[in-house]
């Protein structure tokens, strides 16, 4: 979410989902529209907007934390929240708290007391509501957070096209009869798909079709980053946070491994062609990313980021919030063992899709694609409430591998005039570039090449020597 994203909710005045607080003065009622919005049906509040709809903003100051902390464990039981801190200049910040409806646990308290949602005001629950709502809880038991009925009917919230090529692939890989290419969209997400229950969206229906401009739940997030060191600590070449149905957010991750995980380039001695191979098997990748979206704990939203994909120096990192299932370990994730499937219906429609395989052979078939492309075998660890996968480079990031996304015209010049040269200054470089540009655009070349591992500098910082990283 940015500053325009605000804007464009303040502009829709407060509702039923929405609600506006001029500072954490208000944190005790905020909360309580908090705990109204979770037994209803969600929603945000902003923190930082004056009752006139003036976008004014915060500090947030570690005292600040500390008050959204305490007064997160008021709440009984504890409410899942996205809290994001949004700057509007270099001081303030606005505080949006997205309230994410689960089913999972409704009636909430805080403070001790129940409270509701009407139109724009927040209101104490009265006794019979409650007790309503848990003898609803005991009606509908429901073992699975992707089987939960979200407050959505309009089944033109999701893809249409994404789901009718869910079936057209299902049909092709032998996985779904061919009579399915003629039923309706309604019939597919209730006969084929399982994500459709007496004409409600379930969670699952909505991760896995939602339309990009329409309601998605919070959970599905990956945050990507590169990171120019063996730790978090370094230079960061490049920061994503996407949000999306599970198909975008799949394709956005195959597009910056495709950006970020390098290539090594050799000669076989009877090819007069160069081959270039990615420094770590493409395939292997994806295989985790779709495990981790597949296995992981979606009714643990939080503000942490639910998959994280981290590329470093040395190794590449991806995390998701899903512990390992009762009766499995880690030695369990590298020889062959029971499928205990968290998200069956979600991974039902990955393998309609053609994207998994057998149950529980994810971690195997990571393993050998690793064995077979002579990289380490890769680590799974259970760390931070979920589960890492940790896939190192034979060799680390180097001058000597190339990036698949290719170098500008200029960029390639400098690496000529280096390679020449062996070593120039910024001023010497910017004399011997064809092409007229500033010093200040040649900074960014130097600093892009710099991240890549292509480049390093020596000197001071007035007597900078740029020269062939080996």
């Amino acid at each position: 979410m940015n500053i325009i994203n605000i804007e464009q909710l303040v502009l829709q005045d407060e509702s039923d989902t929405l609600e506006f607080k001029k500072s954490t003065s208000k944190l005790k009622e905020a909360a309580q529209t908090i705990c109204a919005f979770a037994n209803c049906k969600g929603g945000t509040v902003l923190i930082g907007v004056t009752p006139d709809l003036k976008i004014i903003g915060q500090e947030i100051t570690d005292s600040t934390q500390q008050k959204i902390a305490t007064i997160r464990q008021l709440f009984e039981p504890n409410i899942p929240l996205n809290i994001e801190f949004i700057a509007i200049n270099n001081t303030h910040k606005i505080i949006v708290i997205h309230v994410i409806y689960t089913q999972l646990h409704p009636p909430y308290l805080f403070d001790g007391r129940a409270y509701k949602r009407v139109n724009s005001t927040t209101q104490r629950m009265p006794a019979t509501s409650y007790q309503e709502l848990l003898d609803l809880k005991r009606k509908e038991h429901v073992s699975n957070w992707e089987d939960f009925f979200t407050d959505k009917t309009d089944l033109y919230l999701l893809d249409h096209n994404l789901i009718k090529q869910t079936i057209s692939i299902g049909i092709e890989a032998n996985r779904i009869p061919g009579a399915a290419i003629n039923e309706s969209i309604e019939d597919i997400l209730t006969n084929r798909l399982n994500v459709l229950k007496s004409g409600k969206l379930t969670n699952a229906a909505i991760i896995l079709f939602g339309k990009e401009d329409s309601f998605v739940k919070p959970q599905v997030f990956i945050k990507m980053a590169r990171f120019m060191g063996n730790d978090k600590l370094g230079n960061i070449a490049d920061n994503q946070q996407i949000y999306g149905n599970m198909f975008y957010i799949l394709d956005r991750a195959q597009k910056f491994i495709a950006q970020h995980v390098p290539t090594r380039s050799y000669f076989k001695h009877d090819q007069y062609e160069r081959i270039d191979k990615y420094i770590l098997p493409v395939l292997a990748i994806r295989e985790a990313i779709i495990n981790a979206l597949c296995h992981q704990d979606y009714s643990n939203a939080y503000s942490d980021p639910e998959v994280a994909l981290a590329i470093y120096n040395n190794r590449l990192e991806i995390w998701n919030s899903g512990k390992l299932c009762p009766g499995i370990t880690i030695n369990d994730l590298k020889k062959s063992h029971a499928s205990v499937r968290r998200n069956p219906n979600i991974a039902m429609v990955f393998y309609y899709r053609n994207l998994i395989e057998k149950w529980g052979t994810g971690t195997l078939k990571i393993m050998d694609l690793c064995r077979e492309h002579n990289v380490p075998e890769p680590e799974f660890v259970e760390e931070f409430h979920g589960i890492t996968i940790r896939m190192p480079f034979a060799d680390p990031i180097s001058s000597q591998l190339t990036y698949e996304s290719e170098l500008t015209s200029r960029q390639k010049e400098i690496l000529v005039i280096l390679g020449v040269q062996k070593s120039c200054s910024a001023q010497q470089l910017l004399s011997q570039i064809s092409d007229n540009i500033t010093a200040r655009t040649l900074q960014r070349e130097l600093k892009q090449l710099s991240y890549m591992g292509m480049i390093a500098s020596s000197g001071g910082s007035k007597n900078i020597i740029w020269l062939i990283n080996k």
